[in-house]
């Protein structure tokens, strides 16, 4: 299943926190509520600050270790130069690059998720979730493709964006519009069916500027991330 759309302004945006349902998609079972409710917990202390961790970017020294935060174990992107910093117990950004020509960003975020009846529901839900419209003429979409995807065993969405950035305020003189071109992936855990892994791999640049093996890293980094298991305590 893939849907292709055009002409639309879209502004990648993590799914928004809301209430969970304990079902998932095709009715299968969740097997432990006590663990879906303790994550959950977690996840909404995480997003509103409460376990907020104190900004740091370190740099990545040894690209073989691997980092974590909740439920999720990921390597970096396998090339020099990145850092990171974890923003909060449920959210990691890696950046490389950050001028006002290029800059390259690969984060994974949690969110919270709700029950499915289909994979058409699973899919119109996260779509609706990723596309906003806002009207803004700032911004001019270039293309957008979702497609459903198990590669990492789990139900997934697998998406291709890519816009016209016209007006913002670190564009250098003289250059038109930054191209922002972000592959990514919306992951159910597989441990814990009420959350969401959101992993994005986002390059901005001005034109003649973009990386050309961009969908390669990206495509390593998705492939490199695991899923493990929750604190309980």
């Amino acid at each position: 299943m893939m849907k292709i759309s055009h002409n639309k302004a879209l502004h990648w945006t993590v799914i928004p926190l809301r209430s969970i349902a304990s079902g998932e998609l095709g009715r299968w079972e969740i097997k432990n509520m006590k663990l879906i409710q303790f994550v959950l917990c977690l996840l909404l202390l995480s997003n509103t600050g409460c376990l907020a961790q104190s900004p740091e970017r370190i740099s990545v020294t040894n690209s073989s270790d691997r980092i974590e935060i909740f439920g999720v174990s990921m390597l970096p992107p396998q090339e020099s130069g990145w850092q990171y910093e974890k923003l909060s117990p449920a959210k990691i950004e890696f950046a490389k690059g950050h001028n006002k020509e290029a800059s390259f960003i690969v984060y994974i975020s949690l969110s919270k998720l709700p029950s499915f009846e289909s994979k058409e529901e699973f899919m119109t839900y996260l779509s609706e979730q990723r596309q906003r419209n806002t009207g803004n003429p700032r911004f001019e979409n270039i293309l957008n493709t979702e497609e459903f995807s198990e590669e990492k065993e789990t139900p997934s969405m697998r998406f291709h964006t890519k816009y016209k950035d016209k007006d913002s305020p670190h564009l250098p003189k003289g250059e038109p519009y930054y191209i922002t071109d972000e592959y990514g992936i919306f992951c159910r855990h597989p441990k814990a069916w009420g959350v969401s892994v959101n992993i994005v791999c986002s390059q901005r640049t001005i034109p003649n500027r973009e990386r050309l093996d961009w969908k390669s890293l990206a495509d390593e980094f998705i492939k490199n991330v695991e899923f493990i298991d929750f604190p309980t305590e």
